[in-house]
């Protein structure tokens, strides 16, 4: 599962000039404080810690059944697209489950590049301990610093709506996407009645009484995860309070999350020139297209 990108691929997240490597640093040619460190496998093209204190306490603990049932779920409808040579960008990877699932899903003779890119270092530090041939980007979801139309293949599990313009995103990701290539997305549209009003208090207090008061209310919601809009099936009865707390923090500690109507979701994909081929009949949705 190892063909990965070379230095021509990327460009600075800033300029969107096309960058130089020498050794561990990559340099924007445009202007030379613009330098990204490479560590390992991972690429630093930000600095961010928003949800590197989350993925920190989470570092340890394994991906739960229930999320690699979800993932099957969601890549599933385009796995047979997934051919030799393919490049597969994975926009807010988090811990690897995706990853995981595919390495074990795809056949061995199928050699693909997969990268993933988080805003999390922590994240990606998490994903590199269980894979440490991939590329891993710490770059901003809204600004891929990535060529245009270079890969066959890009998706975003449930991250796009923690962004500040899901619409703008999405067209970043139909820009890093070849002609012909797919996208996909996991998005939950607006819950409505019970559902979204208890969320929306939820967050609501969490962002006004702090990290502490939010952890504090996290573990109180954690036997009842169904009022949550949480599709991947992880609760007590599957899976451990640890994980079951990083679930539920997910949803309600980041200061910024939407909720968009399927009319809204299906004019991001149009105006983007992107074809729906695949779409969820009832919410949460995964959506799958391809770039006209």
């Amino acid at each position: 599962m190892k063909i990965n990108l070379n230095s021509n691929c990327f460009v600075c997240p800033y300029c969107k000039c096309k960058i130089s490597r020498k050794k561990n640093i990559l340099s924007c040619l445009k202007d030379n404080d613009h330098q990204y460190f490479i560590k390992g496998n991972i690429i630093s093209f930000i600095k961010n810690e928003e949800f590197d204190s989350h993925w920190r306490k989470y570092r340890s603990t394994p991906i739960p059944l229930a999320k690699l049932e979800a993932a099957k779920n969601f890549l599933s409808p385009v796995i047979h697209k997934f051919k030799d040579n393919s490049y597969v960008l994975d926009v807010g990877c988090g811990d690897g489950v995706h990853n995981f699932y595919l390495k074990k899903n795809i056949p061995s003779s199928t050699k693909i590049s997969y990268t993933g890119l988080d805003i999390s270092l922590e994240g990606l530090i998490k994903t590199q301990k269980r894979d440490k041939s991939s590329v891993l980007l710490h770059a901003n979801a809204a600004c891929i610093p990535l060529q245009s139309n270079l890969m066959d293949i890009v998706f975003s599990y449930g991250v796009i709506a923690y962004t500040d313009n899901p619409e703008k995103t999405l067209r970043e990701l139909a820009r890093v996407t070849k002609k012909g290539g797919l996208i996909g997305i996991w998005i939950y549209p607006d819950p409505g009645k019970l559902n979204g009003f208890v969320l929306r208090s939820v967050r609501k207090i969490s962002k006004l009484a702090g990290p502490r008061i939010t952890y504090l209310i996290a573990n109180l919601i954690v036997p009842f995860l169904g009022i949550l809009p949480v599709a991947s099936g992880v609760n007590l009865k599957n899976a451990s309070w640890k994980q079951c707390l990083e679930i539920t923090l997910v949803n309600i500690a980041p200061k910024q999350l939407c909720f968009p109507s399927i009319e809204h979701i299906q004019k991001w994909f149009k105006k983007a020139s992107l074809s729906i081929i695949y779409q969820d009949q009832n919410p949460p949705v995964s959506i799958w297209a391809k770039k006209e």
